[in-house]
Parts: structure tokens; C-alpha cells; sequence
């Protein structure tokens, strides 16, 4: 049955972009700019420029962002999310320079999340998947 709807900034890459957990639904999407674009006869496009993961909660019928945190991604596409616990693993990529950004953001706190750190690695990240002993938070 429908409980409640809501708005975020940005487009959702895909379905495992969307969590619920402890009562809120978190959220990565790809946040874009308007760029003039020469090459481009129509004049502009639109660029991904940040990576943002809003925490929603229910308010009636309405889900409102209690939180929200971006990192900046610059050009590059949202291509893997995966949710472990209160943590929300990220990895962008860039086609341009052919690596992928890795971002640990931390939602324990609903109301301020946070980006804890992030990772540049060479090469193509489509899947992430946890090592057993490793997804119980153990890694900060």
C-alpha cells in the first residue's frame, strides 16, 4: 500500500541506488550541471558534477531529506552502490581518464551524514561485493 512519496536532487543511476534501513530510505543519485558544450550544436549538456546520498524520512505522507551528503564527481557516472549497515559504497567512473573513484559515506546519523574518505583506482568497477569479516564495519 502506498505510505508516502518524496523528491530528491539528481537522477537515481539504478535500483540498488535505494535502501531502507532503521526506518529511513537513503538515496544516492548523480547531481548535474548545465555546461556549455561547443562541440555540441544544440549548446549545452548536461554533466554529472557530484554524487550526493540523501536520507529520507517519513513525515505523514511525505518523505523529506533529513540529510544529505555529495562528494564532487566531476564528469564521471555512478556505476556500482552496495549499502552495509549504516555505511553506502560508491563507485564512480570516469570514461575520460579510464579510473574509479570509490567513496565511503556513513548514514549512522540520518540527520548529518557524512563522506568518510575515498579511493582512486585504476580501471573498471561494475559490482561490489563483500569479504566476510569485512562488511561488519569493520573497515572505517
Amino acid at each position: 500500500t502506498y505510505a508516502a512519496s518524496g523528491v530528491v536532487k539528481g537522477l537515481v543511476p539504478s535500483q540498488w541506488a535505494i535502501d531502507e534501513s532503521q526506518g529511513v530510505i537513503r538515496v544516492v543519485t548523480e547531481v548535474m550541471i548545465d555546461e556549455d558544450d561547443d562541440e555540441n550544436w544544440w549548446g549545452s549538456s548536461e554533466i554529472p558534477d557530484d554524487v550526493q546520498l540523501a536520507v529520507l524520512g517519513q513525515n505523514g505522507s511525505h518523505l523529506e531529506t533529513t540529510g544529505s551528503v555529495s562528494a564532487e564527481i566531476s564528469d564521471e557516472e555512478v556505476f556500482a552502490v552496495r549499502y552495509v549497515n549504516e555505511k553506502a559504497y560508491i563507485v564512480t567512473y570516469d570514461v575520460v581518464e579510464y579510473w574509479d573513484p570509490l567513496f565511503v559515506m556513513d548514514t549512522s546519523d540520518a540527520t548529518a551524514p557524512v563522506l568518510l574518505g575515498s579511493l582512486e583506482m585504476p580501471g573498471y568497477s561494475g559490482y561490489l561485493q563483500m569479504i566476510d569479516g569485512l562488511a561488519s564495519g569493520s573497515i572505517n
